[in-house]
C-alpha cells in the first residue's frame, strides 16, 4: 500500500500581513466615507433651518408692516413707519408679549441669535429710494442667516422678497 502523506499548509506570516493590511485599509476608507457622510448631513441638515430662519425673519417682518401700519390708512404715508427703526439696516428681530399677543418688532442690533448657532440680520431698503421714507410704496427685504458649519466654516443663506404697501391696492373702478 502506498499511502500519500499529505502536508496541510497554512497561512505564511506574508499572507498574513497582507490580509490584514487588506482589511484595515478597507476599514479606514470604510469609517471616512460613514463620517464624510454624516458631516455631510449635518451641513445639509444646518443649510435646511437657515433657510427656515431666514423665512420666518421675512415674515416677521410682513408681520410688522402689518401690525405697525395704520388700518384705516389708505396712502403711503404711514407704510414705512413701522420700519422706521430698521433704517438704515442691518437689524435683528425679536419678539415680545402685551396682554398674551406675542408680536415681532426690531431690536435695533445687527444681528440676532436664534438657536445659539444662528445670527440673522435684516436689512431693508424703501423705494422710490429717492423719496422721503414717509412715502415709500414698497420695501425690499434681504433675509441673511449666518453660521459656522460642521467643518468649522462660516455659510450663510440669505433671502430676498418685497413687501408692497397692500392697503393702498384698490381694484379699478372701485
Amino acid at each position: 500500500m502506498n499511502r500519500k502523506i499529505f502536508t496541510k499548509r497554512g497561512f505564511s506570516l506574508m499572507e498574513l500581513v497582507l490580509a490584514i493590511a487588506i482589511f484595515a485599509i478597507g476599514s479606514i476608507v470604510a469609517g471616512n466615507l460613514l463620517v464624510d457622510a454624516n458631516t455631510s448631513t449635518r451641513i445639509d441638515l444646518d443649510k435646511l433651518e437657515a433657510v427656515q430662519i431666514a423665512r420666518e425673519g421675512i415674515e416677521a417682518v410682513g408681520n410688522i408692516r402689518d401690525f405697525g401700519t395704520n388700518a384705516s390708512t389708505t396712502d403711503n404715508t404711514a407704510f414705512s413707519v413701522p420700519f422706521s427703526s430698521c433704517i438704515p439696516g442691518p437689524c435683528g428681530l425679536a419678539t415680545s408679549s402685551v396682554s398674551g399677543t406675542s408680536f415681532w418688532y426690531f431690536n435695533g442690533n445687527s444681528s440676532s441669535t436664534v438657536d445659539t448657532k444662528f445670527h440673522r440680520s435684516i436689512r431693508l431698503s424703501l423705494s422710490p429710494s429717492s423719496a422721503p421714507f414717509t412715502s415709500a410704496s414698497y420695501a425690499t427685504v434681504t433675509s441673511t442667516v449666518t453660521w459656522t458649519n460642521a467643518r468649522n466654516v462660516a455659510d450663510s443663506v440669505s433671502l430676498v422678497t418685497i413687501l408692497t404697501n397692500w392697503r393702498l391696492a384698490r381694484p379699478t373702478g372701485m
